[in-house]
């Protein structure tokens, strides 16, 4: 988005004011030149990264970086790269406008995991940004939940977590918008999933259901939490879009469970019909519940039309 959409908010701005401090008292000249040397370095390093990779898939980041000395992407700060505040959005998306289309798909996220607690607020005045440039406030919004992901020697800081709630809350509170969810398609080690096809065929249902009227929620929408109600010895979960039921794939549970001071523990499930009873012997007074709540696990339950139930918890 531009500078003044960034700039009008204090946590958004937090992108320009770090941009700010690290080019300081560089010319233009310099940025430049110092990024085109960074250019010819990330060649040579990603060509041997890739290298490392096709000879052993299992190797572990920290490895790499440790025979090849440490990934410096995405580059330092400057005026030519592209990863600088609103530099795609004037570089690429001002050249589009008003290019005629029917809605948008944003796939993102992942280059903001280091501030997932601002995400929902960046992603919110993002569509404000793109429906105001393009005139027209009722554009679709269609939105890619983030799946599982997790390199192998990296803590579970539950950032990614962080991210897909604060997709999940843009697609409820925001009209004209849609999400695929897509837990079940990251992979372990690997940032970009192999396969694209899940994906695909998500976002197209909820085009067909949100902008053409094709098809229905019942296709277009796996499992999505709704509330909760504490009973005696659990918690009873129920679900928007879950009339037929669930599937339970494998034996992964996913189920957290937590008192008042949310110290969450493993849980056990019970399918109910369209609802989940959670509970757990460790809680005797149980209050909150969260469903895969880590950047990586399996996944095991779905709706009936094959898509995951979304991640959730009852408290923040």
């Amino acid at each position: 988005m531009g500078e003044e959409a960034v700039r009008e908010d204090t946590e958004l701005n937090t992108y320009w004011e770090e941009y700010y401090k690290e080019t300081e008292g560089k010319t233009e000249e310099l940025q430049i030149k110092e990024f085109k040397e960074y250019e010819d370095y990330h060649e040579k390093w990603d060509k041997e990264c890739t290298r490392l990779y096709s000879e052993d898939m299992e190797m572990t980041w920290e490895k790499v970086q440790e025979i090849l000395g440490p990934c410096l992407w995405p580059g330092p700060k400057s005026c030519m790269n592209p990863f600088r505040p609103s530099g795609l959005y004037q570089t690429i998306l001002k050249r589009l406008v008003p290019y005629t289309l029917r809605g948008f798909i944003y796939y993102q996220g992942e280059s903001d995991d280091h501030k997932p607690g601002i995400y929902q607020k960046l992603l919110t005045r993002l569509i404000k940004q793109w429906r105001s440039d393009w005139g027209d406030q009722t554009l679709p919004f269609l939105l890619v939940q983030l799946p599982m992901h997790r390199y192998k020697d990296t803590q579970d800081f539950k950032n990614w977590c962080l991210i897909r709630e604060a997709q999940m809350n843009t697609f409820q509170t925001v009209k004209n918008t849609g999400i695929a969810v897509t837990l079940d398609c990251g992979e372990f080690n690997e940032i970009h999933p192999k396969d694209k096809k899940p994906v695909g065929e998500r976002l197209a249902q909820q085009a067909l259901y949100h902008v053409f009227h094709k098809s229905s929620e019942k296709e277009a929408f796996g499992p999505i939490y709704r509330s909760f109600e504490c009973l005696k010895g659990g918690i009873e979960l129920s679900f928007d879009y879950a009339q037929e039921g669930f599937e339970v794939r494998g034996e992964y549970n996913g189920f957290e469970i937590a008192d008042d001071e949310l110290d969450y523990q493993p849980a056990h499930y019970e399918i109910r019909d369209s609802k989940i009873f959670v509970y757990s012997n460790q809680i005797v007074k149980p209050e909150a519940v969260r469903y895969c709540w880590t950047n990586y696990s399996e996944v095991a339950l779905f709706g009936k039309n094959g898509i995951p139930l979304a991640p959730f918890r009852t408290r923040t």
